[in-house]
């Protein structure tokens, strides 16, 4: 009694080597058996949908600008073909203008951007919308900077709330070995537990670090800190450090070390469910991997894994620990 039958076309037509149109057009149609249709709120009998794309765009050394449109209608579905969404219409349109350098001034690239998103459903609701400007600059020692702001919302629970946000990344690499990048992000966000607006500040730095030939180490961290009405409901910290030994170009040896730190303000929720979270909570998580390469097509992976936790301040007790050993071979004719 189960059944989903999809048909389509897709293309790109290239206009000139610096214009292009794209298109896709997919009908489907498909019957789910009477008793998975009514738990899992499916139409009863047989039903259609379609997806349709359309897409133009001009890619040039100084100037890049486009639109497009897409829908999905309420009855399409893909059940093979990953599409998690349906039931929306969207238009786009962008434009992006770019300066590049002659090798010896203050850049090496620098361009600008803009663009216009709008999102609904079948019955004409708004679910989301957004407009953005973008900034990018490199210049020396493989330096680049991206600067974005976002003003716009989404519908969440059948409700539309604002998605404003700026977001800031810098990387550098000082000298060959060693890169250091910083991302901070601040903006609107929804408390989905809660059904209600939030704001985020996210602070994300790292380094890389190649000490050789055969040893490389990353450090990262990031810290997340959740308000409402001006008040914290939630704060988070992820430590992590990964490091990688290069022995020859057969083999390696990797570690990877991550800590973590939550501290959640239940009192602050609307609702507080049977399985509130502990306002405090840690955890740890330890991983070591040996990698070992026969030939280019055959692979042996062996490692273990371990995960700790612990709620209250209290000591980081074992959850989990897990050996494995993984064999790859690949033929080919």
């Amino acid at each position: 009694g189960y059944g989903n039958r999809v048909l389509g076309a897709d293309g790109n037509i290239a206009l000139t080597a610096q214009d292009s149109i794209a298109f896709t057009a997919v009908h489907a149609t498909t019957r789910y058996p009477e008793p998975i249709a009514r738990e899992q709120g499916q139409p009863l009998g047989r039903f259609d949908g379609s997806l349709l794309r359309f897409a133009a765009r001009h890619d040039a050394r100084e100037w890049d600008y486009g639109a497009s449109w897409r829908q999905r209608s309420p009855g399409f579905r893909a059940d093979l073909g990953f599409l998690t969404r349906v039931d929306f219409r969207e238009a786009d349109l962008f434009a992006e203008r770019t300066w590049w350098g002659d090798g010896t001034g203050w850049y090496d690239r620098l361009s600008v951007s803009a663009s216009w998103e709008r999102e609904e459903d079948f019955a004409g609701n708004v679910t989301g919308r957004e407009f953005r400007v973008r900034g990018r600059w490199n210049g020396p020692l493989q330096s680049v900077v991206f600067l974005n702001w976002e003003r716009g919302a989404r519908r969440f629970s059948g409700t539309l709330f604002d998605a404003d946000r700026v977001e800031l990344f810098a990387n550098v690499r000082p000298t060959g070995a060693f890169t250091s990048s910083l991302r901070i992000e601040t903006g609107d966000t929804i408390d989905a537990d809660n059904v209600r607006q939030a704001r985020e500040w996210t602070i994300s730095p790292g380094i890389t670090w190649n000490f050789g030939a055969h040893l490389f180490l990353q450090l990262d961290e990031t810290w997340q800190r959740v308000t409402v009405g001006g008040r914290e409901l939630f704060r988070a910290r992820v430590s992590q450090a990964r490091v990688v030994h290069q022995f020859d170009l057969r083999q390696f040896l990797r570690a990877i070390v991550q800590y973590r730190t939550t501290r959640s303000r239940p009192e602050r929720w609307l609702a507080c469910p049977p399985d509130c979270p502990d306002d405090r909570s840690t955890g740890l998580f330890i991983q070591l991997l040996y990698s070992y390469k026969l030939n280019p097509r055959t692979l042996v992976f062996a490692g273990v894994t371990e995960e700790r936790a612990a709620t209250g301040g209290g000591p980081l007790d074992p959850e989990s620990r897990s050996w494995f050993i993984k064999l790859a071979y690949a033929w080919v004719p």
